[in-house]
Formats: structure tokens, sequence, C-alpha cells
């Protein structure tokens, strides 16, 4: 049952961290002398994940700031100013905001201000911060800061590019497609050697053809190259199979997503969390779901999360009585390896009874529940044909009782995938409700979820970007409906009771027939093929753009299984 994390995934975490740090140190000591950093509050998560504040220190940055809450920063510590922000309009905007207040102040600054963008400082951002003369005169130095890539969890990377799919398919904005080409090509240089690319679906295609250029490009090549043993990066769409996001899983990972709601970075707000000392929790507090209990416990079924918990439970309860036994110790290292066990058993003590507390919360949801129980039963009818092509009279209740519309569009979206566009009669039944129960406001989110293909009659008059749908055929096809009672952890189908998902199949298929049906850019070099190998596969186009790892092609579906990031959040769009 304990999912231990191997060397190799120690590695592919080292990998990416060690990296960002590099570039991260090199921009800061390229500054002279004492700094404060003042961070956009959206980085300081992800940055914690590249270096905290003892190893700060060490670069003589002597304070941190929140950009939305600092005032002006006193100078007595410090000789400049480092702003940390991402490439935004609305992060620039709020820049510009802070430089003006400091200047309405009139006093003497002899401070050097300096701004660093994550994790590029496109020409329109600088034109923006150039349009106001006053501002831009404070500004020492704008420069790219191109962390990409943000290591997650140990088998799981995000780049932290938000609402991919409106970008891509509502505003025609490609260069996201850029945007993803360069962080796998970061992960390339850090490989012993050049992998090979392959890629289903047309934006990948896109992303491989980008990658292949840089490749090529004289000015693109490094001499970085590092230890990891990579072999694969594989690149599929998202929208080869959109309709799985709008499934809830039944993992202790996608209920927590779908009833509390992960943050970004994997943290997760909520009040019931109980405090150190023994308290229960009353306020809500944001916490950082990175444990090792929390990869225990993330991939399983809802169902067998407690027997995982008790067993931790007899593990921490095993671990105390050995302490308290502990002989007498006479060295000081003997005294360090104490200290740090009591320490370790005390912190997975407490872990243990927030993950108690989350699973509590999860399984009255999912029991007691009336609306929430239905959801899981209504989906699985969906895709498994109950309902057909008609009216579903859950889908009109929610709407009668105003539900939220987001859920309500969920199941709608679900159904058109499902059939391939909903009948006229279905479809204007669907619309004239939602309009009538949410009016225009809403309303223009059904819009968006047409225009992007998730919501549509049969025989559509919005033609997509992106081609139709066809699940049905496709799931007869992979072979995507299997039995499963949630007791198999290594079913994949064991998260969606019995359904596969068709992106799961399609790289599965693709292992199994060594990739004979998906675009290929070979490498160029010669690959070592060993029990260290890695294949990395990026899944193009979630909310929040994320790649997985596996080292061992046996285990590709495992590997997949209870992706933390594919909730389809439709607040978003």
């Amino acid at each position: 049952m304990e999912m231990n994390a191997s060397p190799n995934s120690r590695n592919a975490q080292q990998n990416i961290a060690d990296f960002n740090r590099t570039l991260f140190f090199s921009a800061l000591d390229a500054l002279d002398g004492t700094k404060v950093l003042v961070w956009e509050q959206l980085l300081m998560t992800p940055f914690n994940m590249v270096a905290g504040a003892t190893t700060l220190k060490q670069h003589k940055v002597v304070a941190m700031y929140d950009l939305n809450e600092c005032g002006i920063v006193s100078s007595i510590e410090h000789t400049r100013v480092v702003y940390v922000i991402s490439s935004t309009f609305t992060a620039i905007m709020k820049l510009i905001a802070h430089l003006n207040s400091i200047r309405t102040l009139r006093f003497t600054d002899d401070r050097s201000h300096h701004v660093l963008i994550v994790p590029e400082a496109t020409l329109a951002l600088r034109e923006r911060l150039q349009q106001n003369r006053e501002v831009a005169s404070m500004i020492v130095s704008v420069e790219s800061l191109p962390i990409r890539v943000y290591p997650l969890y140990e088998d799981l990377f995000t780049l932290l590019m938000d609402n991919t799919p409106a970008k891509l398919l509502l505003n025609n904005d490609w260069t996201e497609l850029y945007k993803c080409a360069s962080a796998l090509r970061q992960l390339e240089l850090l490989a012993l050697s050049l992998p090979n690319i392959r890629c289903k679906g047309k934006w990948s295609a896109q992303i491989a053809e980008m990658m292949k250029k840089m490749r090529n490009d004289v000015n693109e090549t490094s001499a970085i190259r590092g230890k990891w043993n990579i072999t694969d990066i594989v690149i599929i769409d998202r929208w080869i199979d959109p309709l799985t996001p709008m499934l809830t899983q039944h993992t202790y990972a996608g209920l927590i997503d779908e009833i509390i709601t992960f943050g970004p970075s994997g943290n997760l707000t909520a009040n019931f969390f109980p405090k150190k000392d023994g308290s229960e929790g009353d306020i809500p507090t944001t916490r950082s779901l990175r444990d090792e209990i929390f990869l225990q416990l993330r991939d399983l079924h809802i169902r067998n999360v407690g027997k995982c918990i008790v067993q931790t439970v007899g593990e921490v309860r095993d671990e105390k009585k050995i302490l308290k036994e502990y002989p007498s110790m006479e060295s000081m290292a003997e005294r360090k390896v104490f200290v740090r066990r009591v320490v370790e058993a005390e912190e997975k003590e407490f872990n243990t009874r927030i993950h108690t507390a989350i699973a509590e919360h999860l399984m009255g949801a999912v029991r007691d529940d009336r609306q929430m129980s239905k959801f899981l039963e209504v989906e699985m009818n969906i895709i498994r044909g109950v309902y057909g092509e008609r009216v579903i009279p859950f889908v009109e209740e929610l709407m009668y009782d105003a539900f939220q519309p987001s859920r309500v569009l969920r199941l709608i979206a679900l159904q058109s995938l499902t059939y391939g566009g909903l009948k006229p009669t279905t479809y204007g039944t669907y619309l004239r409700l939602f309009v009538q129960t949410y009016g225009a406001y809403e309303t223009a989110l059904w819009i968006k979820l047409q225009l992007m293909g998730l919501i549509y009659e049969k025989q559509p008059r919005i033609k997509c970007n992106y081609a139709p749908f066809e699940f049905q055929l496709s799931t007869k096809r992979l072979g995507c409906f299997a039995e499963s009672d949630g007791n198999d952890e290594k079913a994949v189908s064991s998260a969606y009771s019995g359904y596969i998902p068709i992106l799961i199949r399609h790289i599965e298929l693709g292992v199994s027939n060594e990739w004979k049906d998906w675009a290929t850019v070979s490498s160029p070099d010669q690959l070592c093929l060993d029990s260290n190998s890695t294949t990395l596969i990026f899944v193009l186009s979630l909310w929040n753009a994320g790649i997985k790892w596996v080292n061992d092609r046996d285990t590709v579906q495992w590997g997949l299984k209870g992706e933390v990031f594919d909730a389809l959040l439709l607040e978003n769009l």
C-alpha cells in the first residue's frame, strides 16, 4: 500500500529544483549588496518549492514582502529592492501602482529598483512599463527569470499555466504552445542526451515541431547536460479526451479537489484542520499537502483511505513506543538521531490527524450529501448510456433549484460529449431553463463552452478550433470500460467506477506498440535504455499544464491515475 518514492523520483525532483535554484540565485547574485524581495502573491507559494527563507539569506536577502500589502519598505538595511512578478499585465499594473505610491510620497529614495519577470519579460510587458515615464525612471533593470517548471510532487511537475484551453480555443493565443515548448526544452537540457519526442494531437505536434527547431537553432544550443536519463518525452493533447475532466474522481485527491478545492500549487484551505495543541480547528487555515502520507493516500479510492490511515496510525504508535524504550545515549551522534526520530514521529502523527480530518470531511460529503452522491451516480449513468440523448430529470431539478451553474454545465457538457452533441430538442430545453434560471451573465459561460466544443447540438452551426470528439467510437475501439470494485489500487478504472480514460488508453497503446501511431521526432543521440530510464508524459491544455514522469513502462497506467490538476474548473473561464 505504501508508495515510497524511488531514488529515481527523488533525483527527478532534485534535478528540477537544483536547476530552478541556479537560475534564481544567479539572478540575485548579479545584484551586489543586500536586497529586499517584494513578491507578487501568486508566486510566493510556487517559489517555496525553489528556495526557502534560510537559503535566501545566504544570498544577501534581508527581508521579503507581499506586493499587495507592503507599503514603503525601509531602506535602512538594504540598497536594492527586487520585485518578482509573473509575466502578466495584471502584475505589471500592480507594480506600477506600487511604484507610483512611493513616488507620490516625495521622499528621497536612494535605492535601486529591479524587476524579475517570471518566466519571460516580453516586449509587450517592457513597453507597458516604459509608457509610465516616472515609474520607468525609477527602475534600473527589467530581466527575465526563466523558471518554467515546478516540482509539485516527486512524480508530478506543473507549469502553472492557468486557463490554457481558454487561451487556445477562445483567444487563439498560440504563444501558449511556445511556452510549453520552452519548458520542455529546459527539461531536455537536463538530460544525458536528447530524448525522443512522441506526440498525439495537433497542439502537441506543433510543440514537437517547435522543439525540433530549437534543437537545430544554433542560438538555442546549450552546453547544459545533466545526469537525468530521459529517453522519451510524450506529449498529448488534453482535448483528445475532453470528457474525463467532467467526471468526478473517486480518489482521495480527486474528491479533495472536487469538494474542498486545491490551490494551483497543491495548497488546501479549510477550517477543520486540527491544531498542533490537539484542539479542533475553527478558522480557515492553508496547508501544503506534499507530505509523505498524502503521497500514500493521493491515488487511493476513497473507500480504501481509512484502512491506510489506520495502518499509518499503527506505525506512529509503534515508533513512539520504541522511542519511549530507547536505550541510554552516550554520544552526541546518538542524541541527534534520537531527536530527529522524535521530531519525525510527531510530524507524522500531526499529518495523520490532518488527513483523518480531511477524510472524515470527504466521506461525510459523499455519504450524507444527497446531491453529491447523486452526482456520482448520474455521471456514470451518462457515459454508460442510461439516459440516452433525452433531457435528464436531475439536471432539470438542479436548474429549478438554481444550483451552482458550473456544476450544471459539467453534466450538460458530459452528455453532449458522450453522444457527439445534443438533439435540438434537448439542447433547446437545457438552454431555455439555463437562461431563465441564471440570466445573461452566466449564459456567457455557456457560450464559451459552446465555442470550445464542450456543449453543442448535433450538426453544430458553430465551427470549433478542435475536431469533434467521438466518445462512443473511441471507448469501443480502446476498451475503456472494465469492471472495478475500487479495491484494486493499481487499476486506473477504480478512480472512475470502471471507466478507463481515453487519454490513458492512448498512452498504454503507444507503450505496447512502441508508439506506432504517434508522430515521433527521433533522438539524434544514442539513448541509454536501462532501469533508470525515464519517460516524461506532458498533458497539454490542462487548467494547469502538467507533467507526469514514469521510469517503469509497465506502470504508465497507474502512474497517470489520480491527476490532481485534472479537474475542470469552469469558473476560471
